[in-house]
């Protein structure tokens, strides 16, 4: 979330015009060894076509924004302005 919170900073000190942020809102996977171990291998080809090692297992990279008052914060809708939020 910091990392966010930064970045939209950086944005809103070279711009005073609107701009859009995207936010992935998924719930938390559960892990499953069998299918993760099956996307591992299905992916193997493209790993050996760029000489690419691929990982022993598949860990979470992105962490889920599912609560509305987390993101409200880390976008600053109150004190923003007027901002929308869709979803699709």
């Amino acid at each position: 979330m910091q990392l966010a919170r930064v970045m939209i900073e950086e944005v809103r000190c070279r711009t005073a015009r609107p701009f859009n942020i995207n936010l992935f809102v998924h719930g938390n996977p559960q892990p499953d060894a069998a299918r993760e171990q099956a996307w591992l291998e299905k992916l193997m080809p493209l790993f050996a076509e760029f000489d690419a090692v691929p990982p022993a297992r598949l860990r979470i990279i992105y962490k889920s924004v599912r609560q509305i008052l987390v993101v409200i914060e880390v976008v600053g809708i109150d004190r923003a302005g007027p901002t929308r939020i869709r979803s699709r």
